[in-house]
């Protein structure tokens, strides 16, 4: 699901492999990135250029891994950032349709999502 971890200026990029996320793979893409986040990883971009299509139940999965992040950080008393980039026509049409960068920051490029603010 995740083709490329690599890191840059200290957040985990995680490139996503599917074209479509959608019900059938929403329970592993979530238990995925919270697992990510349990082993430490609190800064965390998601790179969703390969991404053409997401339903409520995967935009779901990235509000849980949001709030799971919030929480864990939280009681460890570490900074905590999780950031998306690079959405396609279809998926930019959905987050700004549901505000989703009103909660959840938004980049056009990996290297924007990583420069600390």
């Amino acid at each position: 699901m995740f083709v490329k971890n690599s890191s840059q200026n200290g957040y985990l990029v995680l490139l996503i492999a599917e074209q479509k996320l959608t019900v059938n793979i929403s329970n592993e893409f979530r238990e995925g990135l919270i697992q990510l986040i349990n082993e430490g990883h609190y800064k965390i971009v998601l790179d969703l250029s390969k991404v053409s299509f997401m339903d409520s139940s995967a935009l779901g999965s990235v509000i849980a891994a949001y709030n799971h992040l919030q929480e864990v950080s939280k009681k460890m008393n570490e900074e905590a950032s999780f950031r998306i980039c690079c959405l396609t026509p279809n998926v930019q049409s959905l987050f700004n349709l549901l505000r989703i960068g009103d909660i959840i920051g938004v980049y056009n490029t990996v290297d924007d999502a990583t420069i600390e603010k």
